[in-house]
């Protein structure tokens, strides 16, 4: 049967794997909405929202950040309502998303003060 300290290499390479991927989840996540929000997107694009917010959440959950998983599972379901409010967000969207994200953005800094890696 293996030991704890077998696990211990395993959990730090999964928690190193969320704190180097999630600077670059978020700036990609935001990047995509700052031009969706101009209406510069198209379908493709907005449907790769989605997919980001999912990926940043599997991290999340993966590493046991929870309050960052919740966060983007809800981003997720928002950036999912976008495929039907072409050709650019409406006004309550851009609102309900922005707000969204600034918790998803305080959620993933508290999680990396909580978690040093």
């Amino acid at each position: 049967m293996p030991s704890l300290a077998n696990y211990v290499p395993r959990v730090h390479a999964v928690h190193q794997q969320f704190a180097d991927a999630l600077p670059l989840k978020l700036y990609e996540i935001n990047r995509l909405w700052n031009r969706a929000q101009r209406g510069l997107t198209n379908t493709l694009e907005l449907g790769q929202l989605p997919r980001l917010a999912h990926e940043l959440k599997r991290l999340a959950d993966a590493s046991g950040c929870r309050q960052v998983s919740e966060q983007a599972a809800g981003l997720e379901r928002l950036f999912q309502t976008l495929r039907f409010s072409q050709p650019s967000p409406s006004s309550r969207q851009i609102v309900e998303i922005a707000l969204s994200l600034d918790t998803l953005d305080d959620a993933a800094h508290e999680a990396m003060r909580a978690r040093p890696l």
